[in-house]
């Protein structure tokens, strides 16, 4: 009996332990090591060594944490469909599960009634008119007007008891069958490929290797490069997404279309040259109060794709939203957590991607923004998403980018080491059809070499200009013609090879982000590092003038302090030395950091970022270019 009870122990042990560590060990296959990949290094060129770190450092795992329970709790009463053309609502309960969740008998009991929705702005819906219903025991299903694409849909009883409250999103089926894309001479599959970028906020590269083993074990089976040298140039979403999506820093972007401008809608985005080209467009996101677009921003006034998720999710955190139960503060709407809407999002536009070429930007924000431990549960939402496009030879026809802005900025991990380097050195992942490798053998090879070269979201941004004409951009001769005549822009197509005397400098990387050198740690009771230190509380409070209602901060402490060398151009030049600086202040107690040259303290080199959150504190404020440093009185 001792040695059944053994046995049973181990077990239950191996199951907890199989649980609570997936981040450790991929499914199939076994992980690849990923600090041997390069030697000591994700990249190692002349002007760039990017040092590799092990995304299963006792460090990183100590921060792993068991997940408990999480859940909508509210019922899932209707759904939206398209059926042959017509739209429905579906009831998902039968009166059992009615009785259990509501305490409501009979499904006659129930009362409902919709509002058709349009999108007017960013900021502002308008209600077409109101249709009262009630349930049908008899049917499941129940006829609304074709041609909506949203419905407020509410449920009641006891005389206004209300057990179902949600925003329901219809996408229109085409309209007829419409060519993926022409065909190419001598055997090409397609003339241009259809793009699907992914986005999860906040996700470094090595956090995905930790909390993504399913998605990452499914894309080893699949054609696709990841980019080791991938490094973020702004500080949070916005200016990382920017060059991703116009090729311009944000402020480039900010004189060009908005100086006079009320809203977005003059600017150009990679959707329009997109739509300019007969692709069909689409843009969403799974949060409407931090939009890229729209959080303290002026948003759209015309919507500017085909298809566009926002007015869904404004609708929802106006009228429909709850916090959700269990450790993570994430959104609910109905028995849906708000990344699962943008899931239903891609899967509803899935026949249009079938049918005709396509442009589709997606980001998720909920959860992964906030929460280390977040990422594993999208891991699962992220595989089944994968393989559905697979199933559906979507992806035969498709470049996906699966990629994020940044790392963890906010949670306790972004404030270790370790956490400091990922954050600035977010996921990118390129997968793409198998006949790219044969039909462009040199634009490939290129893009594969460039897995282990210093690369941004300006380099993404050529890239994806490229996919609209393969056979005039990506032939041998087109490829060997554009390198001979490319220099050392900031931005490269990645079917080109990203030129081997890149440094942060020539890709326009802010030295506070770049992770082009060594960092050391040095002591904090230096006279350089205090002037440093004092000198970023000088600057936020600089910052701040123009806002009184914000407190002025003082020094409460150095935390650390790190040397930065730079092994490119200037040879470890003491006169370039850079020194990054965390400081605490007060009050609020904030968390920052700094970065300076030693010799000259009088400039930062890129913004002074934030590494815990701040939430309230900087309710006084609403300019988003500072409210992460402002403390309200």
């Amino acid at each position: 009996m001792k040695w059944r009870t053994l046995l049973l122990l181990l077990l239950i042990l191996y199951l907890y332990n199989r649980d609570t560590c997936t981040w450790s060990k991929f499914p199939g296959p076994e992980a690849p090591d990923i600090a041997a990949e390069t030697g000591v290094y994700f990249v190692n060129t002349s002007r760039c060594r990017m040092s590799a770190m092990d995304a299963v450092s006792p460090k990183a795992l100590s921060f792993v944490q068991r997940l408990g329970p999480f859940e909508c709790p509210k019922v899932q009463l209707l759904r939206a469909a398209t059926i042959k053309g017509h739209n429905y609502l579906i009831r998902d309960l039968v009166e059992l599960d009615l009785w259990r969740c509501c305490a409501v008998r009979r499904l006659r009991d129930v009362f409902c009634a919709y509002q058709q929705l349009q999108y007017c702005t960013d900021f502002r819906t308008h209600v077409l008119g109101t249709q009262y219903f009630a349930l049908d025991p008899r049917s499941e299903y129940m006829r609304v007007p074709d041609g909506l694409q949203m419905l407020r849909v509410y449920c009641w009883v006891d005389f206004g008891r209300v057990i179902f409250h949600d925003v329901l999103l219809f996408v229109p089926p085409p309209h007829a069958p419409h060519p993926v894309a022409e065909r190419g001479g001598g055997g090409l599959p397609s003339e241009r490929l259809s793009v699907l970028v992914l986005g999860i906020d906040s996700l470094s590269h090595l956090h995905y290797r930790r909390s993504f083993p399913h998605v990452a074990a499914y894309i080893r089976h699949l054609p696709h490069t990841e980019l080791w040298g991938y490094n973020r140039v702004g500080d949070n979403s916005y200016p990382n997404i920017v060059p991703l999506l116009t090729g311009l820093t944000a402020q480039e972007l900010e004189r060009r279309c908005l100086r006079r401008r009320r809203s977005y809608d003059e600017c150009r985005f990679l959707w329009n040259e997109f739509h300019d080209a007969g692709y069909m467009t689409a843009f969403g996101e799974d949060t409407a109060k931090g939009g890229t677009f729209t959080y303290r921003k002026r948003g759209f006034e015309h919507q500017p794709t085909d298809f566009y998720l926002r007015p869904v999710l404004q609708e929802m955190r106006l009228h429909t939203t709850y916090e959700a139960r269990g450790d993570f503060d994430v959104k609910c709407t109905a028995g849906r957590r708000y990344e699962e809407v943008l899931f239903d999002f891609v899967q509803r536009l899935m026949p249009h991607m079938q049918q005709r070429d396509f442009f589709a930007f997606m980001w998720q924000t909920q959860g992964v923004h906030d929460y280390f431990n977040y990422a594993r549960i999208a891991d699962q939402d992220y595989l089944q998403l994968l393989q559905q496009l697979h199933q559906s030879r979507i992806l035969d026809n498709t470049l996906v980018l699966l990629l994020s802005d940044h790392g963890l900025r906010f949670d306790p991990f972004a404030k270790t080491f370790q956490g400091m380097q990922e954050a600035s050195q977010p996921l990118g992942i390129a997968l793409y059809p198998p006949w790219l490798q044969r039909h462009f053998p040199l634009a490939m090879r290129n893009l594969q070499r460039n897995a282990h070269r210093l690369v941004t979201t300006f380099d993404l941004h050529e890239t994806l200009k490229d996919v609209m004409d393969l056979k005039g951009r990506l032939r041998d001769a087109s490829i060997r013609n554009r390198s001979h005549r490319l220099g050392n822009p900031r931005g490269v197509s990645l079917f080109l090879p990203v030129p081997e005397q890149r440094d942060c400098r020539s890709a326009h990387i802010p030295d506070h982000y770049c992770l082009c050198h060594t960092l050391k740690q040095i002591p904090t009771d230096t006279p350089t590092v205090q002037r440093i230190a004092g000198f970023i509380v000088s600057h936020i409070n600089h910052l701040l003038r123009p806002y009184p209602q914000c407190r002025q901060l003082s020094l409460e402490e150095i935390e650390k302090a790190y040397v930065r060398r730079d092994h490119g151009a200037t040879g470890g030049s003491t006169d370039q030395t850079t020194i990054t600086v965390l400081v605490v202040t007060e009050p609020g107690n904030g968390h920052f950091a700094g970065t300076a040259l030693a010799s000259n303290v009088t400039a930062l080199h890129g913004r002074i970022t934030r590494s815990d959150a701040y939430g309230a504190q900087a309710y006084c404020i609403r300019d988003f270019r500072f409210e992460m440093y402002c403390c309200c009185g």
